[in-house]
């Protein structure tokens, strides 16, 4: 979800005292969860020195493939907001 993505990202750069942080949550399969998010629903959160985003994205193609997607996208993430 949005919420556990950002606080994961912020929690991280805290505990570790890095400049940046990004988190990624979701579902890669093989199934959905219980509220009705389907399979490829990604939460990724970027976190920095005040500022912070949480990006949804529906990936598709099986778990490697969302997975691998969801790494792709949160790369780019800190690439594009560092």
């Amino acid at each position: 979800s949005k919420p556990v993505a950002e606080y994961m990202a912020a929690d991280a750069r805290g505990i570790l005292k890095a400049d940046v942080a990004v988190s990624v949550t979701g579902l890669a399969g093989p199934d959905g969860d219980e509220f009705g998010h389907p399979v490829g629903t990604v939460f990724i959160g970027f976190e920095s020195d005040g500022f912070s985003i949480v990006k949804q994205y529906r990936f598709s193609g099986d778990r490697e493939a969302v997975r691998r997607q969801a790494v792709e996208e949160a790369l780019k993430l800190i690439l594009e907001l560092n």
